[in-house]
């Protein structure tokens, strides 16, 4: 209180915004998830700690509603908001995360030059991530282990939208072996195991590799029936599995507009 932070009722309130904002992302009710962390920003005016929170968890909303440039004007706030930080690794681990998300939005638009300078900030950042613990500030919006899937699904999407695509099947290996070594597989982790298999199955029909191409899009399928597609993709999926490779190549570009990056 003398330092002028905000007193515990604030606290109380600005924790119990964030849950609800995750309960409300987790749900992909995103508009309420938004909201909720909007409030939790202006309730954390005074916490320092907070609002970097605060900031990602709304840019993942915007980013998940495709409203791009409202959330790279957010998150270039958040940025400059953990720019006053001390040195650290809680910083470098929360400037990793504001990359990871910009370099998504820029990607999800077709802008990968620019989303390539935040992709070598990353690989400098990475180890950081691995080493965070579970006090880490992050955590309130996401688990540092699976920001670091995040960031290889980033890479991923550079690489497939600049062609390079056995670079794009390297990131996917590395990123499927990483949440396999998870102590536990969260519906995020499955949530972003479903599309990194979507992209290694379109790398490995453009190669021509379609008996690989078949084996993911049969874990593709596995994962989307559980719980996260729809009946009209899994049709799609159905055909993905019986049409000639050409014409599931085709019916994939296709879905792949259909499938958001759902962070």
């Amino acid at each position: 209180l003398l330092r002028g932070g905000p007193d515990l009722q604030d606290r109380r309130t600005i924790s119990s915004l964030l849950l609800l904002a995750k309960a409300y992302a987790g749900k992909e009710c995103f508009d309420a998830a938004r909201e909720a962390y909007r409030r939790a920003r202006d309730a954390a005016e005074k916490d320092n700690l907070s609002r970097p929170v605060c900031f990602l968890g709304e840019a993942q909303c915007l980013i998940a509603r495709e409203k791009h440039t409202e959330a790279r004007e957010i998150l270039r706030q958040g940025s400059a908001c953990v720019g006053q930080w001390e040195e650290g690794n809680e910083r470098k681990r929360l400037s990793a995360a504001f990359s990871t998300l910009m370099a998504l939005s820029l990607l999800l638009t077709g802008q990968a030059k620019e989303a390539k300078k935040h992709l070598k900030q990353l690989q400098q950042l990475v180890t950081v991530l691995g080493e965070s613990k579970g006090s880490s500030v992050i955590c309130d919006w996401m688990e540092p282990q699976l920001l670091i899937v995040l960031v290889y699904l980033a890479h991923i999407l550079y690489y497939f939208i600049s062609g390079s695509t056995s670079k794009a099947l390297a990131y996917t290996d590395k990123g499927l072996h990483f949440i396999k070594s998870l102590k536990e597989e969260t519906s995020l982790a499955v949530k972003l195991k479903s599309h990194i298999f979507h992209y290694k199955a379109l790398c490995q029909l453009i190669g021509g590799k379609y008996s690989g191409a078949l084996d993911d899009l049969s874990q593709l399928f596995l994962i989307c029936r559980q719980r996260y597609v729809s009946s009209r993709h899994l049709a799609s999926f159905h055909l993905l599995l019986v049409l000639p490779p050409e014409y599931a190549l085709l019916l994939l570009i296709v879905s792949l507009g259909t499938l958001r990056v759902v962070c």
